[in-house]
């Protein structure tokens, strides 16, 4: 896969799981991406929190073992969901 990516430029998968070994159907692991010249993995998904629950702490987990296996992490912040007020006094 790096071959045909120039010097400049990282490939990046949009998720990965938890764990390393198992019978996780749809699911990569970080040493999948590893083994494949995939250096850089992007967790935390608004559609993953929306669509398939991802709490928090699964997210968290998986950026812990992704940065354990030696994955380098892009986590997305959802704050789309939060009630963000901002307030100007004039």
């Amino acid at each position: 896969m790096t071959s045909i990516v120039p010097d400049n430029v990282s490939v990046s998968a949009q998720n990965t799981y938890k764990v390393a070994k198992g019978a996780f159907t749809g699911e990569i692991s970080p040493a999948m991406l590893l083994d494949n010249g995939i250096p850089w993995v992007i967790l935390g998904h608004s559609e993953r929190r929306n669509v398939f629950s991802e709490t928090d702490e699964l997210i968290a987990e998986k950026v812990a073992h992704a940065l354990e296996t030696g994955l380098k992490v892009n986590i997305k912040i959802n704050y789309i969901l939060l009630n963000i007020y901002i307030y100007i006094y004039i």
